[in-house]
């Protein structure tokens, strides 16, 4: 058993640690060596790591509030994704019914239309570098903090970025795709 003051420590607390075991006898051994020397403040105690847990309770509701909201954000950024890409396909009808009339090919009227929307996802992940420097000072309050190197950051964030541009060219696909596949007479019936 190990006992020591808290620096600080006015009001009569004391650190024990309490081998494994029977702990109601440690404890009932403790109170009654607390009685004998300390009459005036009465016995109550703590478990340590329910103290720490409680340190980390508010770090706990941020990260759970941060993934919800990613979650939320992810959910608005594909229905955006969706919404533009459509809005671009539907734009451009009569210029895929054109370039199809010429001789264009599915694959060249796919690649048309995800190359602006590949662009923008570059400049959007380029756009979050600086969450890096946001999380390394977030990361920098704890005692006992993790250093992680900015290689790491950015091998997931081009992960990441590797994740949403998939999702991205499945969604252009299948608009460009059935862009590409209708009859451009349809398209250009009406000019």
């Amino acid at each position: 058993m190990a006992m020591h003051f808290m620096p600080g420590n006015f009001g009569g607390t004391i650190t024990i640690r309490l081998a494994e075991g029977s702990h109601t006898e440690a404890l009932a051994f403790v109170e009654q060596t607390w009685n004998e020397f300390n009459i005036d403040a009465p016995f109550e105690y703590t478990w340590m790591d329910e103290e720490f847990g409680k340190l980390f309770d508010d770090e706990r509701k941020t990260g759970q509030l941060l993934a919800i909201f990613s979650l939320l954000s992810i959910i608005v950024t594909c229905l955006g994704l969706l919404g533009l890409i459509s809005f671009a396909t539907s734009q451009r009808r009569k210029e895929i019914g054109i370039r199809k009339i010429m001789g264009a090919s599915i694959n060249i009227v796919m690649t048309l239309l995800s190359r602006e929307t590949s662009l923008l996802l570059g400049v959007s992940a380029f756009l979050s570098i600086p969450a890096y420097f946001g999380i390394r000072a977030w990361l920098q309050k704890f005692a006992y903090h993790l250093n992680f190197h900015w290689g790491f950051y950015f091998l997931v964030l081009i992960g990441v970025a590797l994740v949403v541009l998939i999702l991205a060219v499945l969604t252009v696909s299948v608009h460009s795709y059935r862009a590409a596949s209708a009859n451009p007479v349809d398209c250009l019936r009406y000019e």
